[in-house]
């Protein structure tokens, strides 16, 4: 027990006041009561102190306190927004890997895990609390922790579980860049995964000690249902799908608001599809171990599955051609020159915030990509240009096919000033100068997109009188 070193020195203190014999009586009740209460209090603290459990592969490490008081407040909802189940120690690691034997069958892999997962439970003090993941580079590799609640909806849990195992898939031979996920892996995965096995996913208390060891063992048994895009093809009846754009950048809102989960549902489609392909699961397996080669996840996943898809074009009208079939609806959106225009135009110049002052409120402004390049640190470039490209990808394939190439262009020159600079030394921009190579790396970079802007203002006149005609007015021309 957690007081038993104790012990020995209430025990001589007990026998060296004992030699009075007048208040031996009343001093040994005292004593003897103290003692009482001491253990009480230390088998409390041994109660509710924390417990650590390993789970059956050994990659799981779960930290939680010994008892978990916190009340389970029913939801309702998407797979997400189920009643709240209540973790500790033990259940959470026989529910992660419960998660990773459905997700190693999806992709009909082995387990070779090399990162271990780190998870700690903390007592929930509020509904709806948030599961915190992070990833840390080490000189040992990568490392991953989850903070989670201890009372949580069950599809929230396995949707940060799913995710951290495909991080780990995919920075398995990473470096400090770590692989960019698609949104929709995750978001379609675990959507997969409920809806093959649902809430027999997630292990309560209550279910645990109902287990014995050789369960735990034998693990879980895949579910086979009928249908799993049962519901999906139900809600998309009901709401219309999202377009490939949609579903490959998607806004806050899109993956947030979750009224029926509709993005889950999209993502859901796309990913049960491409494990039907042929050698779907091999390839998906082989995106995953390529992410961290490529600055974004749109080439590997082209990579990946060039047997099926030539270029984002095809991926798309592969999308189209799902989404028809199942709804018996036609996403195929085309944009107008003008419409087209205006979309590159707000490409091109990048909002940013910018402040006044120190302690003033921040406004949202445009700039131009040049002046990002010329006047910004790396680190603060980077997330934006990378946004740009991945902008550029979606605006090719939908924009009028006169502007095509112009898009490309832009593009790729990004790609290559991102691939070039991400190389340069930065050590010395840690102490506030800027290596020379990319001082004239990011010199040329502005010198290639101020000859594209030339190009692009001189289509746009040449094109001006041809989409005036077409508009039926003589005075219109395009938008600058």
């Amino acid at each position: 027990m957690a007081f038993a070193g104790s012990v020995p020195v209430n025990t001589a203190f007990f026998h060296q006041r004992s030699r009075s014999r007048p208040l031996a009586g009343w001093l040994g009740c005292l004593l003897w009561l103290g003692f009482c209460v001491s253990g009480l209090f230390a088998q409390t603290w041994e109660a509710t102190g924390p417990v650590t459990v390993r789970s059956r592969s050994d990659q799981f490490m779960v930290t939680a306190p010994g008892v978990t008081p916190a009340p389970v407040i029913p939801s309702s909802g998407n797979f997400r927004s189920r009643p709240l189940v209540r973790l500790d120690a033990p259940t959470l690691a026989a529910s992660c890997e419960r998660i990773k034997q459905t997700l190693l069958h999806l992709l009909q892999t082995a387990d070779q895990w090399h990162s271990r997962i780190f998870l700690k439970v903390r007592p929930v003090t509020e509904p709806g609390e948030l599961i915190y993941v992070q990833a840390d580079f080490t000189e040992g590799g990568w490392m991953y922790r989850l903070d989670v609640p201890s009372s949580v909806e069950p599809g929230r849990l396995l949707r940060a579980v799913t995710q951290v195992l495909l991080q780990e898939m995919a920075n398995r031979h990473a470096q400090a860049q770590p692989g960019e996920l698609p949104p929709w892996l995750t978001e379609g995965v675990a959507a997969h995964l409920w809806s093959v096995n649902g809430a027999s996913l997630i292990i309560e208390g209550k279910e645990f000690k109902n287990l014995t060891p050789d369960d735990l063992r034998r693990g879980l048994r895949i579910d086979r249902r009928g249908d799993p895009l049962r519901g999906v093809r139900e809600r998309l009846d009901r709401h219309p799908a999202l377009t490939w754009e949609e579903l490959n950048w998607p806004t806050d809102d899109q993956l947030n608001s979750c009224p029926e989960g509709i993005y889950a549902d999209c993502a859901h489609l796309f990913v049960y599809q491409l494990l039907r392909l042929r050698d779907g699961p091999a390839l998906l397996q082989q995106m995953l171990a390529g992410l961290p080669r490529h600055l974004n996840w749109q080439t590997t996943f082209l990579e990946a599955f060039q047997p099926h898809f030539k270029s984002l074009r095809d991926a798309d009208k592969w999308w189209l051609l799902l989404v028809s079939g199942l709804t018996g609806r036609d996403l195929i959106q085309s944009w107008s020159l003008n419409d087209s225009w205006e979309k590159l135009q707000d490409v091109l110049a990048a909002p940013v915030e910018v402040r006044q002052t120190t302690n003033s409120p921040a406004t949202r402004e445009r700039t131009s990509l040049q002046a990002i390049i010329s006047g910004w640190p790396f680190a603060r470039q980077k997330p934006v240009l990378r946004n740009t490209v991945a902008q550029l990808h979606a605006l090719r394939l939908r924009v009028a096919p006169s502007l095509l190439t112009l898009t490309d262009d832009y593009r790729l020159g990004l790609e290559q000033y991102l691939s070039k600079r991400s190389t340069v030394g930065t050590f010395s921009e840690l102490k506030g100068a800027v290596p020379g190579s990319a001082v004239l790396l990011a010199r040329d970079t502005v010198r290639h997109l101020d000859q594209l802007d030339v190009i692009r203002e001189d289509l746009r006149l040449s094109m001006a009188p041809t989409a005036a005609s077409r508009a039926g007015d003589p005075a219109a021309v395009l938008p600058r």
